[in-house]
């Protein structure tokens, strides 16, 4: 073995306190902190004793973000530059907020301040730093598009001898538009300032840290030092899942507060009894799926509490409240001697620090381990302590007449299979779709503005670096320019030699107020008591509210007096009833593949674990019975009625492609979370149809999407043909492959 190989295998020896800068020793001093914890120790070692990018991951509350300031500020104060020292990326504004509460102090003792910068900053605060740029600055990818797009001037002056970029909650970056925008900001900020700039990750769940390595790095991931906690440093999690069955409450009453109020006993008030005197101590956080489940559960348990004669402690806390709200909830999460439990959306999900939480409860089915293990981590933080998590799922009991995958309780199981691969430490990878179409026109669009006149070549150069961007390869990215760039298009418009400027409708794009954000902003009715905002609804097509309704909002009842709709503004006063909102939103994070397919295991084998409770013993052993009685083991395809339903136990993105797939060969095929489902065929003649589609979805199905056009239209790629941009998408979402193999799983199953 060389030497150098010998020395590339050695275990990094941990960095001494001494190393690290007096004043960072001072403030560690300052915390009371007896030393560094050990990833702490091996994250300075990575850090100040190499060149290399460098991965931080480790559980929540187990101190990431020193791991990666401590060092860095360290070398930072040893060795001053003229300008930002540290840029720190965020996804949230409020963890931003948080983040500068941790390290104006660490700043401060070093003689470095620190800087929040985002579209709340006051605008004396940004122009001080762009006149002395110094120190650390905390940014949001919007807020660094901004920068890069209306004020590169100031860039190189800003970040011109720029260390470090630190991305923390780099594992939310790794899939989804957002995490392809900052990708591409990364490698456009390398490219102004001339230079490869040193990178730090930080991420609490990380599936496969290759691929994290690869975001981080793309053009050489070989070369990211990945510092991980020990097996034996991970917290062993409390768990308990807990099967609410609700009985009688027929079909056409959807509105769980309205079958309520007409005397049906629903799931959410089962629940609510459940969970109120259980969380009515103490600091606690339940996590539901949606808005509208968060303001359900959270009035049901404020009506609880009042009518007990207890001063209300459940709040809920999800993005269309007012920020001022959220705020107070957060407060009284670190409040110490009072209770607080906030029903949560994901913006609790990520780092904010809200002190000790005793314990967690997601509400439904889990579809995301990575996004479990966070919330599970947010409780047992306190030494002595282990995370405590309730995964607490509401179902209805099957009828006796009910099709196969009623019968087989698929929520339940679903959150039974989340619960045995959490215990065996499984994180799903994230995706290695590239970057949508939306997200490139966008980036292609900002580098034109930026750099104009720009050469196309070194357009597509640029976004070549980007690992979501990379696969595309640079003829397809060259192609792609030529087409923006027709008179069709408008978004780019060419001047000879290969040079390229924005168009009229990119100029029109870059004028808008919302460029540099890669999600559109929907249009919102805010809601409003006697003179202060309690949040808004996002709406489409019109409000779906009018005066005289009653809502469920910020976890209380209200009757809508009248809506302003010039302002976008409605007036709303206490009342004694409401009805649930119907917000807007997607489905919510994709399935992996492993979690069906574990899910099949729990179908398949007799064990009923201790974490059970005697209601999910009841309905686990219900749901294996049918599996059994109508042999899903071996047919995957039931009928159901005059329907089909397929069973393949795979995930998300396979059942759409699955659908499709049948879809192009003149079915009618949907997909829900489980399963796909044909109407009016029988089992026999969809039989027939996944052979074909085995056979030729590979090579027919893009065409057939190309020719629909029907698929989701991006911020940014409405300038394009829909024939066009379906069949962009069917083919770098790979949707024939994924068909294919689905349906030749369906047909080799026996």
């Amino acid at each position: 073995m060389s030497a150098a190989a010998a020395a590339a295998d050695a275990p990094v020896r941990p960095v001494p306190e001494a190393k690290l800068h007096e004043g960072v020793r001072r403030w560690m001093a300052g915390k009371g902190w007896a030393g560094l914890r050990p990833i702490q120790e091996r994250a300075a070692a990575a850090i100040m004793r190499s060149d290399e990018d460098v991965i931080v991951s480790s559980g929540t509350a187990s101190g990431k973000t020193e791991a990666a300031f401590l060092p860095s500020v360290s070398m930072l104060a040893t060795s001053p530059v003229g300008t930002v020292g540290i840029l720190s990326v965020s996804p949230l504004r409020s963890l931003i907020n948080d983040q500068y509460g941790r390290l104006a102090s660490l700043g401060e003792a070093v003689g470095l301040p620190v800087t929040r910068w985002h579209g709340e900053t006051p605008a004396d605060e940004k122009r001080a730093l762009r006149r002395t740029p110094r120190g650390i600055v905390i940014i949001t990818p919007e807020s660094l598009e901004a920068l890069l797009l209306k004020r590169r001037g100031d860039v190189e002056r800003m970040f011109g001898h720029l260390r470090f970029v630190v991305v923390d909650e780099l594992h939310a970056f790794l899939a989804g538009e957002r995490g392809a925008h900052l990708a591409a900001l990364l490698v456009r900020l390398d490219a102004a300032l001339g230079r490869r700039v040193r990178r730090i990750g930080l991420s609490a769940t990380l599936g496969d840290p290759r691929i994290a390595a690869g975001w981080l790095r793309p053009s050489a991931p070989g070369r990211v030092a990945l510092v991980e906690e020990d097996a034996g440093d991970r917290r062993a999690i409390e768990i308990r899942l807990e099967c609410v069955v609700e009985q009688n409450r027929p079909d056409w009453v959807e509105d769980e507060i309205a079958a309520e109020e007409m005397g049906y006993r629903t799931g959410t008030a089962q629940l609510a009894d459940r969970l109120g005197p259980r969380l009515s101590e103490g600091k606690n956080l339940i996590f539901a799926s949606s808005r509208k489940t968060v303001e359900t559960l959270a009035d049901a348990l404020r009506r609880r509490a009042e009518s007990s004669g207890l001063e209300n402690g459940f709040h809920p806390h999800h993005g269309s409240l007012a920020k001022s709200y959220r705020q107070a909830v957060e407060d009284a999460l670190r409040a110490p001697g009072t209770p607080a439990t906030a029903v949560a959306t994901t913006t609790l999900e990520l780092g904010i620090d809200i002190g000790p939480v005793e314990r967690v409860v997601n509400v439904g089915p889990p579809r995301s381990l990575a996004a479990l293990r966070q919330r599970a981590g947010r409780s047992g933080r306190r030494p002595g302590t282990v995370p405590m998590l309730d995964v607490a799922v509401v179902t209805r009991a099957p009828a006796p007449d009910c099709g196969p995958l009623e019968a087989i309780q698929p929520d339940v199981v679903c959150a039974a299979a989340a619960i045995h691969l959490l215990q065996a430490g499984f994180v799903e990878p994230p995706g290695d779709a590239p970057a949508s179409l939306s997200v490139l026109c966008h980036q292609i669009l900002c580098i034109a503005a930026c750099e104009a006149p720009v050469d196309a070549q070194r357009i597509a150069a640029v976004l070549g670096r980007a690992a979501p961007f990379r696969r595309f390869g640079p003829q397809v990215l060259r192609d792609l320019l030529v087409r923006l760039s027709a008179r069709e298009s408008g978004l780019l418009e060419r001047l000879g030699g290969g040079l390229v400027r924005p168009g009229p409708v990119g100029r029109a794009i870059l004028e808008s107020a919302d460029v540099f954000s890669v999600f559109a902003t929907p249009v919102e009715l805010a809601l409003v008591y006697d003179g202060t905002r309690l949040g808004s609804v996002p709406i489409a097509g019109g409000s779906p509210l009018a005066a005289g309704d009653s809502v469920v909002f910020q976890g209380r009842r209200w009757t809508i007096e009248r809506i302003e709709f010039a302002e976008k503004v409605a007036h709303v006063v206490p009342a004694p009833k409401g009805s649930s909102i119907r917000f807007e939103g997607g489905e919510g994070a994709p399935l992996h593949d492993a979690l069906p397919r574990a899910m099949r295991q729990v179908y398949e084998t007799g064990v009923y674990p201790p974490w059970f409770d005697h209601a999910a013993r009841g309905v686990v052993h219900h749901a294996r019975r049918a599996y059994a009685a109508r042999g899903m083991d071996r047919n995957p395809i039931q009928a159901d009625g005059g329907d089909v339903v397929l069973l393949p136990f795979a995930g998300t993105l396979r059942l759409k492609a699955l659908a499709l797939g049948l879809q192009g060969e003149g079915l009618e095929a949907s997909a829900s979370p489980y399963a796909v489902h044909v109407g009016n065929c029988g089992p026999t003649a969809v039989r027939e149809v996944l052979g074909t589609v085995a056979a030729h979805s590979a090579d027919r199905l893009p065409d057939w999407i190309a020719s629909r056009g029907a698929v989701p239209e991006g911020k940014f790629d409405g300038t394009l043909d829909p024939g066009f941009r379906a069949a962009w998408w069917a083919r770098t979402n790979d949707v024939g492959r994924l068909a294919g193999e689905t349906a030749s799983f369906l047909l080799a199953v026996r």
